[in-house]
């Protein structure tokens, strides 16, 4: 039989680091975004923009991570 215990950790870096990954990069996208649907000239760079978008799809998905981990394992989420 295998240690599942010993596998069990490193799958969970794994779903970080997809996590970061995947958070930066829907990040860029909302950042530029926001910086097209906004028209005319405005007071911080784009690089401020998308940095921005990052941060913010970093907390959303961290937690979205954290309320899913508090959820008992079998539950749907349903009522």
């Amino acid at each position: 039989m295998r240690n599942t215990a010993a596998v069990r950790p490193r799958l969970q870096e794994d779903n970080v680091l997809g996590l970061i990954i995947s958070a930066i990069i829907v990040g860029l996208i909302i950042g530029a975004l926001g910086r097209l649907v906004l028209p005319g000239r405005q007071d911080i760079p784009i690089w401020l923009t998308i940095l921005i978008g990052i941060v913010a799809a970093l907390i959303g998905s961290l937690i979205a991570s954290a309320s899913v981990l508090a959820r008992p394992a079998g539950s749907t989420g349903s009522s």
